[in-house]
């Protein structure tokens, strides 16, 4: 009796926790296991609209700007209807979108807004959306902002905000048990909508855009004394919705010339000077002769930036950018205190913060194997040494901070629709580089460079402006002409700096005649822009 009894309760306690199990399924989690069905059986339709937008700092959208209307054509069992289908969205593309449809079992179709859509309303295996368009027409932060491939990232920020951006917003398409989409019916949103905000200013990228119209280069500028950075620029540059329009240019648009690994030549001679002050290897009552031609293991180091002297300065050998001055310094301080002295300035590394940015970090020499005629090298910034457009802008920006360098951030955080903040994303470290007193001389060496050296074209009357040129020989001749680099690197205002500026041009020859008025320029609308 007792063991019948035994069964009889484990056989009713069972029952009352299947019973309490099904409620929990069905009540609680039905949600949750139901979407999970969903998610299971259906494919996510790619519009621009199930993307996060990307914002500026002062939340201007770079993406989301315009509206478009999209055709979603599912495969269906007539091949003959598929094609009319086709036909009649894009009679052009008819062809192509069919062989996509046949391919994928999906395929979309970009629209006219005044398409008739009375048109294709028989057939049920179409469904039209009014959808976000992505980007404008113009190319504003084309290369910082990036662009996208079947919804996702492939460079810039549309890349490295990937995870961030992506299945913000979702529609699903319902598919049957062998996989196969079902056409005309079950479609299902589902929002969860989240955008990035960034350091970015767009009116300052536009202003650096316009700059670059008639050359190939790049310009960055670099918030003081945050680091942030606040505009990117390179060109030339691209239309995001006609990608496959530059895909065989030779002008190569797609390239980020601003985070492009180049000869730095002159600007380097900042770092030079600064291993040189830390090392106490110089002071400024020190003075250098300059005879125009220094031999060097038979490697011949001309310079031909100002009349030959028996009695230079250290601020006259910078501010006339003399290499024999700066090869005798650079001997003095030794080539592994430079090559050290670059690495704090973080020549070698990658600067951009999140580092899954796409760019390139620099490239140093190697300091256990050299010559004397490298180590002369390095001391007017040529040979074995690369940088970034990026890292020059660093350079000056430590300049301006008094010696300190802090984190390159381009992300700001993650925000909801209502614009408050989901997730802080800024990258926070800061590290001495140099004493405040040694910058404090190398500001003032710039600011001379400007006021009367080769930098003076970078001189502003609205603005006051600090920087470098730098001219750096390739060793690369295309149609028989020698590539030299233009380069300027500087800070603005130069007594209570706000921004640092680096601007690039390729093959530009002569860094203070075409990066230099460059710099003035941008330099000039900026500050007018801000009062």
């Amino acid at each position: 009796m007792k063991r019948m009894y035994f069964i009889i309760s484990f056989i009713f306690a069972c029952l009352i926790l299947i019973s309490v199990r099904l409620g929990v399924v069905t009540c609680i989690k039905g949600g949750e296991y139901e979407e999970k069905a969903w998610q299971q059986n259906s494919t996510d339709l790619l519009l621009s609209s199930s993307r996060g937008n990307i914002y500026d700092r002062n939340l201007l959208n770079f993406t989301n700007g315009g509206k478009k209307k999209i055709a979603v054509v599912v495969k269906s069992e007539n091949q003959d209807e598929d094609f009319e289908i086709c036909k009649l969205l894009d009679r052009k593309d008819a062809y192509s979108n069919f062989n996509k449809l046949y391919k994928n079992n999906i395929v979309y179709i970009n629209i006219p807004w005044n398409y008739n859509t009375a048109l294709i309303k028989r057939y049920n295996n179409v469904k039209i959306f009014e959808d976000t368009k992505r980007y404008s027409d113009d190319n504003s932060g084309s290369v910082v902002i990036g662009y996208l491939a079947d919804n996702k990232g492939v460079a810039g920020i549309e890349y490295a905000a990937n995870d961030y951006l992506s299945n913000s917003n979702k529609t699903f398409i319902k598919k049957d048990a062998a996989g196969t989409l079902l056409p005309g019916i079950s479609f299902k949103k589902e929002s969860n909508q989240f955008s990035l905000k960034t350091t970015l200013d767009k009116r300052f990228i536009d202003i650096c855009q316009e700059s670059l119209r008639d050359v190939s280069g790049s310009v960055v500028l670099i918030e003081i004394p945050t680091f942030n950075l606040v505009a990117m620029a390179s060109s030339p540059s691209f239309n995001r919705n006609k990608i496959e329009d530059y895909l065989n240019d030779e002008s190569k648009p797609f390239l980020n010339r601003a985070t492009e690994n180049y000869d730095m030549g002159s600007i380097f001679k900042i770092i030079v000077t600064a291993a040189a002050l830390e090392n106490n290897v110089i002071n400024f009552e020190d003075t250098f002769a300059c005879s125009g031609d220094k031999k060097i293991e038979n490697v011949h180091f001309l310079c031909n930036n100002h009349e030959k002297s028996q009695s230079l300065s250290v601020l006259d050998a910078f501010v006339m950018s003399c290499n024999s001055v700066f090869i005798d310094i650079g001997m003095k301080t030794g080539y592994n205190n430079i090559i050290d002295m670059a690495k704090k300035f973080g020549i070698s590394e990658q600067l951009i913060f999140p580092i899954n940015f796409p760019q390139k970090q620099g490239v140093l020499p190697d300091k256990n194997n050299y010559y004397l005629a490298d180590a002369a090298n390095i001391s007017i910034g040529q040979g074995n040494l690369m940088g970034t457009a990026v890292h020059g802008a660093v350079i000056s920006a430590i300049i301006a901070s008094g010696g300190m360098k802090r984190s390159v951030n381009c992300f700001d955080s993650l925000i909801d629709n209502d614009f408050n903040v989901v997730k802080q994303l800024k990258y926070g470290k800061e590290e001495r580089v140099i004493s405040e007193n040694t910058a404090i001389l190398i500001a003032e060496m710039m600011k001379k460079t400007v006021e009367y050296g080769t930098g003076k074209q970078a001189k502003s009357e609205i603005v006051s402006c600090a920087g470098k040129t730098g001219s750096a020989e390739t060793g690369i001749s295309i149609n028989g002409e020698r590539q030299v680099h233009g380069w300027f690197t500087g800070y603005f205002p130069a007594d209570n700096p706000k921004y640092a500026l680096c601007v690039f041009v390729e093959n530009g020859r002569s860094g203070a005649k075409s990066a230099a008025p460059i710099f003035r320029i941008i330099a000039e609308k900026i500050y007018n822009l801000e009062g």
